[in-house]
């Protein structure tokens, strides 16, 4: 898979929700990645978390929303297959 993460950086800058972002991790090896973002968002100060893993075969994602807590998270992890709505695949 060929993620863009310039793409993905312009997309948070663009943004009106997000007030600042912080790149944690940013590996680049051959034909793997592995980017970490950390959102600071307007809204009632939550944070998003951004995990990507890009290969020459697969895209992994999880994006958690929190506060002091973990409100939210979406990922593309086969925990539980036989839900309706497993993998959110584009």
């Amino acid at each position: 898979m060929n993620f863009d993460f310039d793409q993905l950086i312009e997309n948070l800058r663009a943004s009106p929700i997000v007030v600042k972002y912080d790149i944690l991790k940013r590996d680049e090896i051959a034909n793997r990645a592995f980017y970490k973002i950390r959102c600071t968002l307007l809204v009632k100060s939550y944070k998003l978390e951004i995990k990507i893993v890009s290969t020459a075969t697969e895209l992994i994602y999880a994006y958690q929303l929190f506060s002091t807590k973990a409100l939210i998270r979406w990922d593309n992890e086969p925990h539980f297959p036989k839900l309706s709505n497993f993998r959110h695949l584009s």
